[in-house]
């Protein structure tokens, strides 16, 4: 098994990067008994910048719009998602919603009566739970603090629901000793039987030869740490790498759900907002490859059956049963660097007919 794109294939096709990690192809596993398609019954906790109402994420009903906790860690108005960068401080508008389109859009059709082709998810069946835990893709210690509090609502919603992945397309250098209180809520997220999929990072402004591995939570060992290549396996070039990084996935001109700035009338005056509407664009980054990752974390625990996993494996091992089947399954271009890029480029329909290892083996 290989990744990539065929002949006939171009970045121009909306749904390149599903093709190119073979998502279409799992799509159309069978699964075992008692298993499911696309992702089909898992949730994903996704801490990012919020979320917006647009198409791609809230028609197909599956963003738990009941359980989003935007207000709580940040501020008012969470839900639309401000898109003026002087207001209450948003740094990285929209970034939530296009992250979230990734994993879970079924936009891969030209929408109904309007005959605009949307984005194809990697993950189009999987339940979706956006945090609003910063206005900054790069955190710093208050978004430290707000992570750690949204992974340990994920760890209480695990009590009921099956919350099977965090998303994490955020990250801070850490010069130092990580962020205690987030180190502990990673550690609590394992034990809890939730795989969390981190982004490496990226960035010009950060290449200081001290800033060039991946940054944290990423590089942490409680994490799945994502690097970003682009459609032809040639890594991102302003991404970040290093022993940290345990596999690549496609991250270089992804399709998503874009989120346009509507103006808006209130009692304190006119502000502008993102309002999602039926448009979609490319974006690059470490945090594209990360959810697209998350996404096939997700279609791993249906296809097998979550509760199947964890009866086998319990909660605290179902993280190092992961990761091994991911290594495992990965496709290994030649003259790949291990040392930096992780241990290949994500496949996903080699990744569902990956063998389950041993418990005695973990």
């Amino acid at each position: 098994m290989t990744t990539g794109l065929k002949s006939n294939e171009s970045v121009n096709d909306h749904d390149w990067a599903i093709k190119f990690s073979n998502f279409d192809s799992a799509w159309a596993l069978t699964p075992p008994a008692g298993g499911k398609s696309k992702g089909e019954g898992i949730y994903v906790v996704h801490p990012d910048t919020g979320y917006t109402e647009h198409p791609e994420l809230l028609d197909g009903g599956r963003v738990s719009t009941d359980r989003s906790l935007d207000r709580c860690f940040v501020g008012p108005y969470a839900k639309y998602q401000t898109a003026h960068e002087t207001y209450q401080g948003l740094v990285a508008p929209g970034h939530g919603t296009h992250t979230g389109t990734v994993m879970m859009s079924e936009w891969g059709a030209p929408s109904p009566g309007i005959g605009i082709r949307g984005v194809n998810g990697a993950a189009p069946k999987v339940n979706l739970i956006p945090c609003r835990v910063t206005n900054d893709v790069f955190l710093g210690d208050s978004g430290d603090a707000s992570l750690a509090r949204a992974i340990h609502y994920a760890c209480y919603l695990s009590k009921t629901i099956p919350v099977g992945v965090i998303s994490i397309s955020l990250g801070s250098v850490e010069l130092g000793a990580p962020n205690d209180c987030l180190r502990i809520a990673l550690k609590r997220a394992k034990s809890c039987g939730i795989i969390v999929c981190s982004a490496a990072g990226q960035g010009k402004k950060f290449m200081q030869p001290d800033w060039q591995s991946p940054v944290y939570p990423g590089k942490s060992e409680d994490t799945i740490c994502v690097a970003a290549c682009d459609s032809t396996g040639a890594k991102y070039d302003v991404g970040f790498y290093g022993q940290a990084v345990d596999i690549t996935a496609p991250g270089v001109g992804v399709w998503h759900g874009k989120s346009t700035r509507v103006s808006r009338k209130t009692n304190y005056g006119d502000y502008l907002l993102l309002k999602g509407v039926y448009t979609i664009e490319q974006g690059s980054g470490t945090s594209y490859a990360t959810a697209i990752t998350a996404a096939a974390c997700a279609m791993w625990q249906a296809y097998h059956g979550r509760d199947a996993l964890i009866r086998k494996y319990t909660k605290p091992l179902l993280f190092a049963a992961f990761k091994r089947v991911l290594i495992n399954s990965c496709h290994t271009p030649a003259g790949w660097d291990t040392s930096k890029c992780g241990a290949g480029i994500l496949d996903a329909q080699k990744l569902l007919q990956q063998s389950l290892p041993a418990k005695s083996s973990l």
